[in-house]
């Protein structure tokens, strides 16, 4: 090739770049006011020398645009010209290209989900859009937001209990969508009415999540026909009783003080009354019922195992409504609705027990017809074994972005039974209050404001004449927190918080009761703190069939107790080297961390999901507990120089899969959990009044692990589930056992539930449940030996006698009476433990001082048969 030829081919490729760039590169100033779009394109085609090409049909007269450019190219132009509509344009030399993208502009739905029949908030609604697969769940306040492409959707919003409803919408702004449900008023001659969407199992991202709805609850057969949100929280996998009766829970191996009770945000530190034979929270006064097994969001943490989340109801805003009940041991009373129509409401819901006066005369009347057998003829009468409990809530709506509610709660309790002890008292109460503030700041941003406040105190009185004391204790809890719940769009959905809790514990004071009381007066040092914590949770759905949420928590503990703090010669804490004085506010041991949360749903199809999750949880207040069941008198401790934080890791894999249109569930869940810095006691120790309480407290590791099943079925004459769960859970302890491996006293190998309703006509349903369980390991008395003349028990290794095997029959039978105008009555017959099990509740040895071979060793057990029945009404 000649020098002539490359120059020419040279020169001509510089001239058409240059042409080029001049053509695209070129700069125009364009400046249009409330113009329409087909006007503006004119004026455009007129300054900058461009035509436009495009069907009629895609520029709406409704197009109206403002912009004001300077010195900017035709394609900066027309990106300002069409950012507001669904329009993309093409350049091809000097003819620019228009065409329709609908699915380029997103608009925000938004609204509450409420009960159309009350204005209750709905919580976990789904709306979902038919059209394109997009879908939103409402928030802990019934509030939703969801992204939608321009254009006309099928929008299906569902609850379960609640029919569809389907709205067909034109989506061409943002804009406002309140949802509101009605109640499923199932014909028994009708079909089988089962899940109306998608179990939310399957499709919610988080695992180790339980929710229990209030009628279920209402359905199950109950101990004296008190019906009991706690118990029936045992009756799902991996959680378990803390002992027969008793409300406490163990969740997948954890210690009953490793749950987060709260009760409308406010924690409840003893869910218990008459000493766990019934829970402090009143069915009638409760809305929704929800579990999270270790792994729950960023928001909720200071406890190792679990959180329980108990909501109150809001009050009926559209009419007054009331319900009463009598029972065996209890009475219940409720009044709620609206102070003004629509715009506010109110919940007042009570419940006393009279246990003492019905086993006094009742056992009394038993042993006058002589019937029964020497237990009953040595009752003696005089006993207080009694209840209360109140819940009241006020709910307003001050418009449509702002509510206020003011929830409380009052509950208290005396047991005195001469039959176990009739020279000792128990009172106990628990009392909470929370004020929230939910405000929707615009169609994407969610707030919620609380101010919460919980008060335990509980006493032990002595009634002998010589010692004649009274100890008493109590905690005091304040929280202020801040959430916001942030809907990105329709994949991404981010949520963010502060807070902080101050503490305040009296371990214990003792006073005597009169001045011939050989007892002096003593009280061990208040202990302060303060519980500071901040996170952060993205959850974003990756594709259509993958999702993601990662969480970040970061929380600390501030112990600012006064007083003295010992220092010991190594961690045996037997010899005292120094003693620090701290005032009162000082800062004395100072504890943080982070806790990450991380949980994957793949879902396989629209009835089957894979789910993983991984979660940190930090623990920074401990019980002191040597009875292990759980006990009024136990005493909360926070974390200090020698009792650190317990910490938690737990990490769980599951599969879960409807069937049949979602009339069955059915759920496998694996999990493993690591435990550190775990306390037990040495043995023999003595926590009542101990200033050096760190001397009887040892620590180590533990771990938990085990697989749960669950098969459930929906349905509206039958319906019900069974849950099966294997599991193990150890400690290792220098000083307890040697160092050996030791199983905990919650530690029981197989424990199964099953739960069924049958509805046999409009009148009549039947209840039954089944519960077994491996049973519990415990320390337990294995001979006697004398010495000098003194004879004293001695015992198994820590923990190494297993219980026998725990198990349990209830059936119970409703009546729903004909519905009149105004009310409609029911009679529920209830036999709890049918067919009459002795169940072990403790052992203990009992011998003769004189004769070694007389030790024997005997069985103690709660409850045969006991049966019961209980009126309730209902008015409208």
């Amino acid at each position: 090739m000649t020098k002539k030829y490359i120059i020419t081919i040279i020169t001509f490729l510089i001239s058409f770049h240059f042409i080029i760039g001049q053509s695209v590169g070129k700069k125009y100033s364009v400046a249009i006011k409330d113009k329409k779009l087909v006007d503006a394109i004119q004026i455009i085609k007129e300054t900058t020398g461009h035509n436009f090409s495009y069907r009629n049909d895609i520029i709406k007269d409704g197009y109206v645009v403002t912009i004001n450019v300077e010195n900017s190219t035709i394609d900066q132009i027309l990106d300002n010209l069409l950012k507001d509509f669904p329009i993309d344009f093409q350049i091809k030399n000097d003819m620019i290209v228009l065409k329709s993208n609908s699915g380029k502009i997103m608009y925000t739905i938004s609204g509450v989900c409420t009960d159309i029949s009350n204005g209750e908030l709905l919580l976990g609604a789904t709306v979902f859009s038919i059209s394109n697969n997009f879908g939103a769940s409402s928030n802990s306040y019934g509030f939703y937001s969801l992204k939608l492409p321009l254009g006309k959707h099928i929008i299906v919003s569902s609850y379960i209990g609640y029919s569809d409803r389907f709205d067909t919408i034109e989506v061409d702004s943002n804009r406002r969508l309140d949802i509101k449900l009605n109640p499923i008023n199932i014909n028994i001659k009708e079909i089988e009415v089962v899940a109306q969407a998608r179990n939310v199992n399957v499709i919610q991202t988080k695992m180790n999540t339980l929710s229990l709805p209030i009628k279920t609850i209402m359905q199950m057969p109950a101990m004296l026909g008190e019906l009991d949100v706690m118990k029936s929280l045992q009756m799902l996998p991996g959680v378990q009783s803390g002992g027969d009766v008793s409300a406490n829970l163990n969740v997948r191996g954890g210690k009953y003080d490793e749950n987060l009770i709260i009760l409308d945000d406010a924690p409840i530190y003893n869910p218990s009354h008459a000493l766990g034979f019934f829970s402090v929270f009143n069915p009638e006064a409760i809305k929704d019922v929800t579990m999270y097994k270790g792994s729950a969001a960023a928001q909720y943490g200071g406890r190792a195992s679990s959180v329980v989340d108990i909501r109150m109801k809001d009050g009926n805003m559209q009419n007054y409504q009331a319900a009463a009940s009598i029972g065996t041991v209890a009475a219940n009373v409720s009044l709620q609705g609206p102070i003004v129509k629509d715009k506010a409401s109110f919940i007042i819901s009570s419940r006393y027990s009279y246990a003492g006066f019905v086993a006094d005369n009742v056992l009394s009347l038993l042993d006058e017809m002589n019937i029964g057998g020497t237990g009953i003829k040595d009752y003696r009468s005089g006993n207080d074994v009694s209840f209360y409990d109140i819940n009241l809530k006020l709910n307003t709506k001050l418009n449509n972005n702002n509510r206020l509610f003011l929830s409380a709660y009052s509950g208290h309790d005396n047991f005195y039974f001469r039959l176990f002890d009739e020279k000792s008292r128990l009172e106990w109460g628990n009392n909470a209050s929370t004020l929230r503030w939910n405000h929707i700041f615009n169609n994407r941003l969610f707030a919620n404001t609380t101010a919460s406040f919980s008060k335990y105190n509980y006493s032990y009185t002595i009634l002998d004449d010589i010692r004649d004391f009274e100890w008493n204790s109590s905690l005091m809890e304040f929280v202020l927190k801040q959430d916001f719940d942030f809907f990105i769009n329709s994949r991404n959905r981010f949520k963010f918080g502060a807070g902080i809790a101050y503490h305040h514990m009296n371990p214990g004071e003792i006073k005597p009761r009169s001045v011939e009381s050989i007892t002096k007066p003593y009280a061990l040092g208040s202990n302060l703190g303060y519980d500071p914590y901040i996170y952060a949770s993205h959850e974003v759905n990756v594709t259509d069939n993958f999702t993601v949420e990662v969480g970040l928590r970061y929380s600390g503990f501030i112990n600012t107790s006064g007083g003295d703090v010992y220092s010991y010669s190594d961690n045996s804490f037997s010899v005292i080297t120094d003693t620090t004085k701290y005032n009162s506010g000082d800062v004395n041991s100072l504890y943080h961390g982070i806790e990450p949360r991380l949980n994957f749903r793949y879902t396989i199809n629209n009835n089957q999901s894979v789910k993983m999750s991984y979660a940190r949880n930090r623990q920074y207040l401990r019980l002191l507990s040597s009875s292990g069941i759980g006990l009024p008198t136990d005493v909360w401790f926070p974390v200090n120089k020698h009792i650190k934080p317990q910490i938690s890791d737990q990490i769980s894999v599951g599969y879960f899969h409807n069937l049949m249109d979602n009339k069955y569930e059915m759920s496998a869940e694996i999990y493993y959990k690591s435990l550190q810095n775990q306390i037990d006691f040495r043995d023999n120790s003595s926590l009542f009044l101990n200033s050096f309480v760190e001397q009887e407290i040892l620590s180590g590791s533990g771990w938990s692990y085990g697989v749960e099943f669950l098969v459930k079925r929906n349905g509206a004459k039958l319906s019900g589930w069974l849950a099966y769960t294997w599991s193990k859970t150890e400690n290792k302890i220098y000083g307890i056992n040697n160092g050996e491996i030791f199983p905990t006293r919650n530690d029981k190998r197989h424990d199964m539930s099953l739960f069924v309703n049958y509805k046999l006509n409009q009148k009549w349903a039947l209840g039954c449940n089944f519960v077994y369980s491996t049973g519990g390991a415990i320390t337990a008395p294995k001979g006697s030996f004398s010495f000098n003349g003194i004879v004293a028990n001695s015992y198994t290794e820590r923990n190494g006698y297993r219980l026998p095997d725990y198990h349990r029959l209830d059936i119970s039978a409703t009546r729903t009476g004909i519905k009149h105008n105004k009310w409609q009555g029911e009679w529920v017959f209830s036999i709890y433990n049918a067919y009459g099990r002795h169940n072990a509740y403790s052992i203990y040895n009992s011998q003769d001082s004189y004769d070694i071979s007389s030790n024997q060793t005997y069985m103690i057990y709660m409850f045969g048969i006991v049966p019961s029945v209980t009126y309730k009404i209902k008015f409208n």
